[in-house]
């Protein structure tokens, strides 16, 4: 039982004195390489600080009108930032357009915005990117009269209809409409605001009115519930899908707004531009990806128009598709991501896209560190070995009494030379070496 236990014991000393040199070792690395430890510590410091900076802690979208269905699921962006440790601060302005004007103000704190399909030129996309589209906001085309399809169509030419602001998205849509369809904006044609519209649309003062925006949207319902008001049916809808790359079909069945009073009271074939979220190119990658994790929890559930994951999708072209959303559709969230905080998964994907390299490119230099200062030992012991070397056959070979002093006092430089030497502990034996080769030397002038 005691050669067990004296065993056990030997184990643990041994397993102690191996430990502990091998932090005598790392010590002494330290104390050998600390100078191009801490300038490479700088390198990398500036190297993360310069070439792949944190993300902000802020950052500003434009979500449009108060009270507009935007607004209504930007709430949950907010929500989804918050519990990811940044803060998204909402903009309301007067709607798309204005969304656009301060996403391209490079002097805006705006770096993100909800946009509809169809409105931005293509001289504005250069600076931007899609994170794809994020919900369906159909054309409704409220009318009085039980005219249906074309034949609607056909009286905006005469009667008296409302197209929006000129600043407003439904305003863009309706004028794409318009000229597929040959109709001129004509006096007829009024541009003012959609709640006046909607008001004079309700007192008979006009005969109908374009809007686009969401069916749940308090607008719409007003609308859809007026029953000396029509919704018309687009007939040509695949056309108008065909001719405009940011147009889709969508589907409202009879009886889905209100199944008691069965409105609406037949299926209605409409056509949806889509909201896009467009960002300043510049955007941290990092914040980018948090909006698309936002997108598919806030917007990837069912809708009157959507199913369960149709979105977020890349269903408007006109933008240029950012390699990030691009990576997300393909690959999901990063999987760092999935299973830590954000500000963590983000240090350690930006430590490893930065250190890798530079880790790659450090680690020979700093493993020849310890290869490179033995070589420098052992070059400066050779050097006064040289010099002893030199001395020995001097003494030996010509030996003249009259310079015994100058003997005596090229060995007493030697030897202060050599003592002098910083020596690493695992040199000691060289050292040593060397000091009593001097002492021998010394003998031979002393036997002389």
């Amino acid at each position: 039982m005691s050669s067990v236990k004296e065993d056990f014991k030997e184990h643990v000393e041994a397993s102690l004195e191996l430990l502990r040199d091998r932090c005598l070792s790392l010590m002494r690395f330290f104390r050998e390489t600390w100078p191009l430890l801490i300038f490479l510590a700088i390198i990398i410091g500036m190297a993360i600080w310069f070439a792949k900076p944190a993300p902000p802690r802020r950052v500003s979208i434009a979500t449009g009108a108060a009270g507009g269905s935007v607004q209504i699921f930007a709430a949950g962006y907010v929500e989804f930032f918050r519990r990811h440790g940044i803060t998204l601060e909402t903009v309301t302005t007067g709607g798309s357009c204005d969304n656009i004007s301060l996403l391209l103000d490079k002097k805006s704190n705006v770096k993100a915005a909800f946009v509809q399909g169809g409105i931005l030129k293509p001289e504005q996309t250069k600076d931007l990117l899609s994170l794809g589209s994020i919900a369906y906001e159909p054309l409704w085309f409220f009318h009085r009269g039980k005219v249906e399809g074309t034949a609607a169509i056909e009286a905006l030419k005469t009667r008296k209809f409302a197209i929006g602001p000129p600043d407003g998205g439904t305003n863009v849509l309706a004028r794409h409409f318009l000229r597929l369809n040959g109709i001129p904006l004509g006096p007829n044609i009024l541009q003012i605001s959609l709640a006046a519209a909607a008001d004079a649309l309700a007192r008979g003062e006009i005969d109908g009115m374009l809007v686009v925006d969401s069916l749940d949207s308090p607008l719409v319902q007003k609308l859809l519930r007026n029953p000396v008001l029509y919704i018309s049916n687009f007939n040509r809808a695949k056309a108008y899908e065909k001719l405009l790359p940011f147009i889709e079909i969508v589907q409202l069945p009879m009886g889905l707004v209100d199944v008691e009073e069965n409105l609406p009271p037949n299926d209605v074939q409409l056509i949806a531009t889509t909201v896009g979220l467009i960002v300043d190119k510049d955007l941290h990658p990092a914040i980018q990806m948090l909006f698309m994790q936002a997108a598919a929890e806030v917007n990837g559930r069912e809708t009157f128009f959507s199913g369960a994951k149709e979105f977020p999708s890349y269903k408007d072209s006109t933008v240029k598709e950012s390699e990030i959303a691009q990576r997300f559709y393909k690959h999901g969230p990063p999987l760092l991501m999935r299973y830590l905080p954000f500000w963590l998964a983000e240090f350690i994907d930006r430590m490893l896209v930065i250190l890798m390299p530079l880790v790659a490119f450090a680690y020979p230099i700093i493993s020849s560190m310890p290869n490179f200062r033995r070589q420098r030992v052992l070059k400066r012991m050779q050097q006064q070995y040289g010099k002893l070397k030199f001395l020995e056959n001097d003494i030996t070979n010509s030996y003249d009494p009259a310079r015994r002093d100058e003997y005596i006092q090229r060995l007493d430089t030697l030897e202060r030379d050599v003592i002098s030497l910083k020596v690493p502990q695992n040199f000691a034996e060289n050292y040593f070496q060397l000091r009593s080769n001097i002492d021998f030397v010394r003998g031979i002038l002393d036997r002389l």
